[in-house]
């Protein structure tokens, strides 16, 4: 089995998942063979394991708390004549591997490739195009961002979403539980803290320096970013992360896919600061507020300081949730593969 991966590079979350569905697939699949497309933190996560070929692709301010799509499409206005060059420039390479599926997260190049190879198409994404119409915040910028999003899907043969929420497929939607990365256990006493995850981007930077200073009594062990805001911050990749996590009183982070996953796979009291305008983002915080405390970026203190006091209390969880979504994805990635073969 032949499969092309092409996978975001702002941030780790998309490589991550990407990553643990390979491994998912390999279980199942001793011949498979990988082919990947990336960008800055994808590029770099997967080069040294796999044929990774670096292409241009979107670009992002990802400075405070918030997604500005009038920059972002500023930024980003040169993007189509990127697009038209990487697939000149890769289209033979893709067509010499001949690949059964291109798998993608949020990068148009896998629909381009697709169509004109003539290859199934795959999207795996956390953005729920359902859960959106029930969404009572809407906005104009919202409603751009979720216009190009569902463009995407449906060019694609089949739409992959991680979910949180128990929820029946449709058209060409297909939903798995979330995707967690393998974890193996190593046994270490460490003295329990606060993590605060910010990702791979720098969004979360300006809340972890107001964090930061607090005057409280915990230890807060900051993860993520490019910039450091200093003592106690790590902003190299973690391959060890989930053991970290595993001794952590709670968690503090935005509203990644990812992380959320981890925390609730883990039983981890979170408080969340969805990145504000960020249409998946503030559609995992809903998801997941009946087990999360939504913070207020207004009143970031106060949110800290009662999130601190709750954690004490008993924490619920959801009870629904199985996190094998990376083997249920698996499965129809094969079922597209059949159908098509």
């Amino acid at each position: 089995m032949k499969l092309t991966f092409i996978v975001t590079g702002f941030g780790y979350g998309d490589s991550i998942r990407t990553s643990a569905l390979i491994e998912a697939l390999k279980k199942r699949n001793k011949n498979l063979k990988i082919q990947i497309f990336g960008y800055e933190n994808s590029y770099n996560f997967f080069n040294k394991n796999y044929p990774t070929y670096r292409i241009r692709s979107y670009k992002f301010a990802d400075f405070g708390m918030r997604f500005w799509t009038t920059i972002f499409a500023v930024q980003n206005v040169h993007l189509p004549l990127l697009l038209l060059r990487n697939l000149q420039t890769y289209k033979n390479e893709v067509e010499k591997f001949d690949p059964e599926v291109i798998i993608s997260d949020f990068e148009p190049l896998a629909n381009m490739l697709a169509n004109a190879l003539n290859i199934p198409c795959i999207t795996i994404f956390g953005y729920d195009p359902k859960r959106y119409q029930a969404y009572r915040k809407k906005s104009t910028t919202l409603n751009i961002q979720a216009h190009y999003i569902e463009r995407l899907y449906r060019s694609s043969q089949t739409v992959i979403i991680p979910s949180f929420l128990k929820q029946k497929d449709y058209d060409n939607i297909k939903y798995v539980s979330p995707i967690i990365r393998e974890w193996t256990h190593k046994q270490k006493k460490r003295k329990q803290h606060i993590v605060m995850m910010l990702g791979g981007s720098d969004f979360g930077l300006k809340l972890a320096k107001q964090i930061k200073k607090l005057s409280i009594d915990e230890e807060i062990m900051f993860f993520g970013g490019s910039k450091t805001i200093g003592k106690g911050h790590q902003t190299k990749f973690d391959y060890d992360f989930l053991n970290t996590l595993t001794d952590a009183k709670g968690v503090i982070t935005l509203a990644g896919n990812l992380t959320i996953s981890e925390c609730l796979f883990f039983k981890k009291p979170m408080l969340i600061f969805p990145i504000k305008n960020h249409i998946e983002q503030l559609l995992n915080a809903k998801a997941v507020e009946r087990y999360a405390m939504i913070g207020k970026q207004k009143h970031i203190k106060e949110s800290v300081y009662e999130f601190l006091e709750q954690i004490k209390k008993p924490w619920p969880l959801p009870k629904h949730l199985k996190f094998d979504g990376a083997t249920q994805a698996a499965r129809i990635i094969e079922k597209v593969k059949k159908s098509e073969g």
